[in-house]
Order: C-alpha cells, then structure tokens, then sequence
C-alpha cells in the first residue's frame, strides 16, 4: 500500500468587512486538521513549525550568552521578520501564509529591539498554533505546556539544519546569523536576499526539512498515540 497522505485545510477565508462574524469557521478548520492529524492543531504548512523551531532554538542561545529574553518574544520577533521580507518582497500583496500585511506596512527599523515589541506585530501570530504539535513532533522538551517553557531537542536542532544548510546571510549560518541579530550585535536583517529566502512563508522548505518532517524520526517509531508523523500535505 502507498503512503497515506493527509488533506489538511488551510485558514479561514471571509471578507474584511466591520461587524462580520467569524461563524466559528476558525475553531472549525482547527477541528477538521486535528481529526485528520491528530497532534497537528492549527498548523496547516511546515514553515509554521519551522520558523517556531527557529525562535526557540534563539532564544535558548541568546539566554545562554547573557541576555534575558523569553521563546514567546524571540519565536514573535523571528516571525514578524519573516513575514516583512516575504510582504516586501512581493509589494505587500497579502497571502493567506502571512500576517500583518497592515501591522508591518511602513515599518523600517527592523532592529531587534524594536521587532520583539509587542506593538510591532499582530496579536494572533502563527506561532500559537504550534504550540501542541512543536510537543508531538518531538522538535521542542518541556515539563509543561507553555511555550516559554519550550527547549529545542536534537531532533528540532537537526530539522533547522536540514531546512537551512545551503543558506548562508553574511557567510553564516541562519540560527548564527539571528542569534546575533537577536543579541544586537548587527542589525542586518532587511539586506539580505538570503534571509528573505530562507525565512520568507512564501518559501517551500528545502526537500531535505520536507521529507525530514515527513519521516518524524528516520529509523524510529513515533510516540505512542502520536499520528502527526504521516503528515504529508503543504509541507513547503
């Protein structure tokens, strides 16, 4: 028998309009992919779990040099950054992978000092829907559920390096290349195509992170009760 592949749904879609009801359409979607991939939640294409990784695994270096920062904050500022390369690139043309299109128009300091605050991006980030599957997927350790609390594994440290090893900003890697950025040592966020590329939503994950994720663990059995392993659908 081939490989069951899973159709998971994307977010939501009504028109911006004063006074519309929601109709529970969200909390519906989430239902849906849940039932489909139990663990999977809210997560409807890879790079959300990516760039979530991404901001943990930040937060833990930054911590460790001295700096006081929080996973929330760090996972909210890296994506908040990639979704401003990705809008400006593209002319600020909104995408159903991207937030903030009106939050981050007109933003030009991409510092981290001012990314990480919490008047520069949106409310409701992805990064809240990652929360139950970063667990399940083994790519985050805790003692409890908060993301705070969130500590990258070897196996989320092996998914960032089979996403980005061919990406190299200002000849580093891209976890050492926002480890600084996140320290305040550069401020090179917005002149580089190859951050954008690398972070940008719009941007499939290499094939190496997609069968990666697909996979779960080459060689090992999932958790017990845990099914998010054959996710095979929107992965890039």
């Amino acid at each position: 028998m081939g490989a069951i592949a899973w159709g998971l749904l994307g977010p939501e879609m009504l028109a911006s309009e004063r006074r519309t009801r929601t109709l529970g359409l969200g909390a519906t979607v989430r239902s849906y992919n849940d039932l489909a991939v139990p663990g999977l939640g809210g997560v409807w294409f890879g790079k959300q779990l990516l760039l979530a990784t991404l901001g943990i695994a930040i937060a833990e270096r930054v911590r460790n040099s001295g700096k006081r920062v929080q996973n929330i904050e760090v996972t909210n500022a890296v994506e908040a950054l990639a979704c401003w390369l990705a809008l400006d690139s593209t002319g600020w043309k909104r995408d159903p992978r991207l937030r903030g299109a009106l939050k981050l128009s007109g933003r030009k300091d991409l510092s981290f000092a001012t990314v990480c605050k919490r008047s520069f991006y949106v409310t409701q980030p992805m990064r809240q829907a990652t929360v139950q599957p970063l667990r399940a997927l083994g790519l985050v350790e805790s003692n409890g559920e908060r993301f705070n609390a969130f500590r990258c594994t070897n196996h989320g440290e092996a998914f960032i390096d089979a996403a980005w090893a061919a990406f190299k900003p200002h000849k580093r890697s891209v976890l050492d290349h926002l480890v600084m950025w996140a320290r305040s040592i550069h401020d090179d966020a917005k002149n580089s195509s190859e951050l954008r590329r690398a972070l940008s939503p719009l941007e499939p994950m290499s094939e190496s992170a997609r069968e990666f994720l697909k996979a779960f663990r080459p060689g090992a059995a999932p958790p017990e009760g845990c099914h998010v392993w054959r996710f095979t659908a929107r992965l890039g």
